[in-house]
């Protein structure tokens, strides 16, 4: 009798509870060998973060992903990418999450920033500021929707020559 492969679980079947600070890592590591050595990688996890309830992978697909939008940021004069997870409880900034206990993503990089034009625009799909060879404009649309799919919100603000700053709120596990 032939065997069935399984085939890999997809969404709420992929979800298990595991430490923040492993994807982090891994994402961390990814964004380093794709950055130029003008750009440092910093990550850190905050003390009392709490466990996640979702799939690892889709949190490093999201992390890499951000971070590689913020070291494009970054090229041309360098600076510095930090990656920093720590526990937060739903409040104003996030209206609409139930409440309960969080973990915070933040995304923070020193690169050219976007204007509010851009900013507006910067969930539609094929929207781009690079040419061709350089973005789809898939990126941030797909990372949307990861972020749904993990039950979480996401915040961007930026502002030219500052920088851009992209939060994730996602479920902390229960307890």
């Amino acid at each position: 009798a032939r065997h069935k492969v399984p085939s890999r679980p997809s969404g709420a079947e992929a979800r298990q509870v595991f430490a923040p600070g492993g994807p982090l890592e891994e994402a961390r590591q990814r964004i380093v060998a794709l950055a130029p050595p003008i750009i440092a990688v910093e990550a850190q996890v905050g003390p009392d973060c709490p466990m996640l309830l979702g799939d690892p992978a889709s949190l490093i697909q999201v992390i890499v992903n951000l971070g590689i939008n913020a070291v494009q940021a970054m090229e041309r004069d360098g600076g510095t990418l930090t990656l920093t997870m720590a526990p937060v409880s739903a409040d104003e900034s996030f209206p609409t999450l139930p409440p309960g206990r969080y973990v915070s993503l933040v995304i923070n990089d020193t690169g050219i920033g976007m204007s509010a034009a851009v900013l507006e625009r910067i969930f539609e799909p094929y929207f781009t500021t690079r040419d061709a060879q350089h973005g789809t404009g898939l990126g941030l649309p797909i990372v949307q929707q990861l972020v749904r799919n993990m039950a979480g919100q996401m915040q961007i603000t930026s502002a030219e020559g500052v920088g851009t700053r992209v939060q994730v709120i996602l479920p902390a596990a229960p307890q």
